[in-house]
């Protein structure tokens, strides 16, 4: 899932700059999601988180991650659990990466 500094993740995909995320998995997930490309994510649920945000479907992910994508898909921050995919939801739904945990 998604570990590591969130407020990274949210600059790197608010920005379109991969490299203000610490995190090499983050990187790939911020590419795939700005560039529209889901491959550029790793595969598992981090494919299938970027493939609902990208494509609007939010049944492409499971678990929490669906529901982060729904709430981001949505623009609805309390779609998404609470903690720090909802502070996640926040940020890049507001374009606010303080907002971010």
């Amino acid at each position: 899932m998604l570990f590591g500094s969130l407020r990274g993740l949210a600059e790197a995909i608010i920005t379109g700059n991969k490299y203000a995320a610490d995190n090499p998995q983050h990187r790939d997930l911020a590419e795939a999601i700005v560039t529209g490309n889901k491959y550029a994510a790793p595969s598992g649920p981090l494919r299938n988180f970027a493939e609902a945000v990208i494509t609007g479907n939010k049944y492409a992910a499971d678990g929490p991650l669906r529901e982060l994508a729904e709430a981001i898909i949505t623009g609805n921050k309390y779609a998404a659990p609470s903690g720090p995919l909802r502070g996640l939801a926040e940020a890049l739904i507001t374009g606010n990466k303080y907002a971010a945990d």
